[in-house]
C-alpha cells in the first residue's frame, strides 16, 4: 500500500515532468510563421508600451547658405497586453496507473502545438481581421489600406491594398509597381524589397508556379494572357505554354494554414521594421496543479494542466508588407 510520501513524490514528479516536457518544447520549438513578419518586442512585467513612430527625416539637397535643419515628425502607439491560456484537465487515475506512455505522448504534443502555436494564431487573426484590412496602425488607418496619409503631400494618399486582386502574374506586377512608388514624407522613396510571399493552401500551386522556374501562361480567344474563364466570360482559353518566371529565386514562399481565403500577402523582411508587432510580458509557461489538496483534485480528482502568457498584437510598418484580397 503506497504512503502519504508514495503519493506526495509521485505528484511531484507529475509536475516536474510536466515542466521539463514544456521547457523541451519552447527551447527547440520552431519558431513560427509569424517570426517573419512580426517584430517581436520583450518587457517581462510591464502592462503597456508607447511606441514612437519617427517619418520626415531629413533628405539630400544642395548646400547653399546656411544648413535647414529639419525636425522629425513623431506618432505614437500604446499597445496594452491581453491574458491567454490553453488548460487541459485529466482524470489522476489516468495519468497515476498509465503504463503505456500515450498520455505522456499526449501531453508532449498538446504543449509542443501551443507553445509557439499561440503567437501563430493570434497574429494571424489581427492580421486578416477587419476582412482583410488588419489592425488599425500609427497613422489611423488600417495595416492594409487605400488611404495611408504619411507620404510627400497632405492631399494625396497611398496604398499598399489590392481589393479583390486574384493572385497572377499581372496582379503581381500591380504590387510591385505600386509599393515601387511608396514614399516617405520627405519624398524619398520608400524602396521595399518584397522578398516573401504569404498565402493560404487555396493558393499553393499557383503561387508556387508563379514563383518557381516556369509558369504556365494562358491565352484567351481574344488574345488576353495570364487569364481564367469567368462565368460571365464569353471567351475561351485557345491555348497555354510555359514561361521562365521573372521571379524565380526573388521571394520565399510561406504557405500559412490560417489563411484560409484567397488573400495573398507581399512581405519586405530585410529591415529592420515589420508589418505586425508582438508586444510579450510573459512568456508562455506552465502552469499544473497537481497537489491532493488542489480544488480539482479534492473535487473531482483531476490534475490540471495549463499554459499561460500575457502578450499584446499590433499593426507595425505598413510600408513593409502589401495585400491583395482577392476571391478566386
Amino acid at each position: 500500500m503506497a504512503t502519504n510520501r508514495d503519493i506526495r513524490q509521485g505528484l511531484l514528479d507529475h509536475n516536474t515532468g510536466f515542466r521539463i516536457m514544456f521547457e523541451d518544447a519552447y527551447n527547440n520549438a520552431d519558431p513560427g510563421f509569424f517570426a517573419n513578419w512580426t517584430e517581436r518586442i520583450d518587457a517581462n512585467g510591464v502592462q503597456q508600451i508607447t511606441l514612437a513612430f519617427l517619418t520626415n527625416t531629413p533628405a539630400w539637397r544642395k548646400w547653399t547658405g546656411a544648413k535647414q535643419h529639419k525636425n522629425l515628425r513623431s506618432y505614437t502607439q500604446t499597445i496594452t497586453y491581453d491574458k491567454y491560456e490553453a488548460t487541459m484537465s485529466l482524470k489522476r487515475d489516468m495519468v497515476d496507473y498509465d503504463t503505456t506512455g500515450v498520455l505522456g505522448r499526449t501531453l508532449q504534443k498538446w504543449i509542443s502545438a501551443n507553445v509557439i502555436d499561440v503567437f501563430d494564431q493570434f497574429i494571424a487573426e489581427s492580421m486578416d481581421g477587419s476582412s482583410g484590412a488588419g489592425p488599425v496602425g500609427f497613422d489611423g488607418e488600417n495595416l492594409y489600406d487605400t488611404g495611408h496619409v504619411h507620404g510627400p503631400s497632405s492631399s494625396a494618399t497611398q496604398s499598399n491594398l489590392g481589393a479583390g486582386s486574384n493572385l497572377s502574374h499581372s496582379t503581381l506586377v500591380t504590387a510591385e509597381h505600386t509599393a515601387l512608388l511608396w514614399q516617405e514624407e520627405n519624398g524619398r522613396p520608400v524602396r521595399p524589397n518584397f522578398n516573401l510571399m504569404r498565402v493560404g493552401p487555396k493558393l499553393k500551386r499557383r503561387a508556387q508556379e508563379l514563383l518557381s522556374a516556369d509558369r504556365v501562361v494562358t491565352v484567351n480567344t481574344d488574345g488576353t494572357m495570364d487569364t481564367t474563364r469567368s462565368a460571365s466570360s464569353t471567351y475561351e482559353i485557345q491555348a497555354a505554354s510555359t514561361r521562365s518566371s521573372v521571379w524565380q529565386g526573388d521571394m520565399t514562399l510561406v504557405v500559412d494554414p490560417r489563411v484560409t481565403t484567397y488573400y495573398w500577402d507581399l512581405h519586405d523582411t530585410t529591415k529592420g521594421y515589420k508589418p505586425m508587432i508582438l508586444f510579450v510580458t510573459r512568456a508562455p509557461e506552465p502552469i499544473a496543479l497537481t497537489d491532493m489538496t488542489d480544488p480539482d483534485r479534492f473535487n473531482h480528482d483531476e490534475y490540471v494542466y495549463s499554459v499561460e502568457a500575457d502578450f499584446g498584437v499590433a499593426a507595425g510598418h505598413w510600408y513593409a508588407t502589401y495585400r491583395g484580397t482577392g476571391t478566386a
